[in-house]
């Protein structure tokens, strides 16, 4: 993340691959919205790739926070490693705090076993043998039955002694230097409540490099960056990182305690929610007035899905997730901070600017004007964020609706049921047989003539 050239022309590559998509002329559409409903989802559309191409120049720009480097200034923590049947994978997690860079006798592990079913409790054991000869304390603790991930993380987090509390899941790996870095961000700034670290796959390199077996988790690994570090960078400049990633993030004590406390309280339609803790300790140590950030040094190797089932559950959770919070208010939460954080930016132009000589002052004026206009992308983000799921199923309705009851007709049997029901892509386009009098949005199906609209 350091190296700016090589940032700078990924970021750039990536804006010019979105405007070709978004400009390509796909041929021969048929109509999937017309009208008003067109106009507005291309007004939409507009606003989500002004975001997108935000987002990455702000990571362009990012820089992470420079490591503590003088061991004596840096605070005891409580490494806690929630762990439900990982077998002997755990002890890889165990194994990579005990091989820290971070000094060994300012390092407490929590390892909270989840009632597991299989031997995980017995390589838990084996794998702590090892600490206090090294000088880290450790803590091991277990739970009858299991009780879900909020319980084992309410379990260790009450239990950590440190000022500072790093959440690690149990099939994660960390790098050297990864407590270091993710612990610097909060000793330069006492705002700062929680840090992200930076996610990804530890399973890409575990086959060979052609191999079909690791294809997923290297997709995953570009879903990792492109819906997790890429927006948490975008964020981290305002403190303003709305999930905390339950693989790897670091806590300020007095931030996150009064939560944890009521972690397992939560529910929604009378059931207790189990999934959602990274994204509901975010709002609300960001409610309380603390900042939010994320550390990109700070890299934390997680064990991605290797099939398609499991991908799927994964992403499955994280949507139930996401229209969970979405049900509970949590937008309007975000909103409000977003926009009190662009409040707190925005500052009027000086009237006197043109006339300001000292170039000193011109530069320093200019950044303020800057700093005004970079923080309403938390506004945006919020606002991608939280459109995103009605949108996406007021489109898929719609998409259906059409489907049955405007199928698709052709007179080349050739083609007849064999790309018809495919969406390859949505965009807006002018009606020519109108004279472009009228904006529809066409669902693009390259081997069907475009029919007849229907108002």
């Amino acid at each position: 993340m350091t190296n700016f050239p090589l940032r700078f022309g990924t970021g750039i590559l990536n804006i010019l691959g979105l405007l070709l998509l978004s400009f390509i002329p796909w041929p021969r559409p048929r109509p999937l919205f017309t009208g008003v409903s067109a106009s507005i989802l291309t007004a939409i559309t507009i606003f989500y790739q002004t975001e997108y191409v935000y987002m990455v120049w702000r990571w362009i720009k990012y820089e992470p926070t420079k490591p503590i480097t003088n061991d004596s200034s840096l605070p005891l923590i409580s490494v806690v490693i929630p762990v439900f049947n990982e077998s002997e994978f755990v002890r890889n997690s165990i194994n990579s705090v005990q091989l820290s860079d971070y000094p060994k006798n300012k390092i407490e592990l929590v390892v909270v076993d989840d009632g597991s079913t299989d031997d995980t409790w017995e390589h838990v054991n084996k794998a702590v043998d090892s600490m206090p000869n090294c000088g880290i304390t450790y803590r091991i603790i277990q739970h009858p039955v299991n009780m879900g991930k909020r319980k084992g993380i309410q379990t260790g987090f009450t239990t950590a002694t440190g000022s500072i509390i790093i959440s690690l899941d149990s099939d994660s790996v960390l790098e050297k230097d990864s407590l270091r870095n993710i612990v610097s961000p909060m000793m330069h700034d006492p705002v700062i409540g929680a840090v992200a670290g930076h996610l990804a796959s530890l399973n890409v390199s575990r086959h060979s490099t052609f191999s079909l077996d690791c294809l997923l988790p290297r997709l995953l690994d570009i879903v990792y960056d492109h819906v997790g570090n890429l927006p948490r960078t975008a964020l981290s400049t305002e403190g303003f990182v709305t999930i905390l990633p339950g693989a790897f993030s670091a806590f300020r004590v007095n931030a996150v305690r009064s939560h944890v406390d009521t972690l397992c309280d939560s529910t929604f339609l009378g059931s207790y929610i189990k999934h959602g803790e990274d994204m509901e300790l975010a709002y609300r140590i960001l409610d309380d007035g603390w900042k939010t950030v994320y550390q990109s040094n700070a890299v934390v190797h997680t064990m991605a899905p290797e099939t398609l089932r499991k991908a799927f559950f994964m992403f499955s959770r994280w949507e139930r997730t996401m229209y969970t919070f979405l049900c509970l208010g949590y937008p309007a939460l975000t909103a409000r901070k977003a926009w009190k954080l662009w409040s707190t930016f925005r500052r009027p132009h000086s009237s006197s600017f043109p006339d300001i000589l000292d170039k000193e002052k011109q530069e320093a004026e200019t950044l303020i004007t800057w700093d005004r206009f970079g923080s309403i992308y938390p506004l945006m983000n919020v606002a991608c964020i939280w459109l995103k799921g009605p949108l996406m199923i007021l489109i898929t309705f719609t998409l259906l609706r059409n489907l049955v009851l405007y199928p698709t007709n052709t007179a080349n049997k050739s083609h007849r049921g064999k790309i018809g029901m495919e969406v390859t892509s949505f965009m807006a386009g002018r009606d020519v047989s109108a004279g472009g009098s009228k904006l529809d949005l066409y669902l693009w199906t390259p081997d069907f003539e475009k029919p007849e609209l229907v108002d």
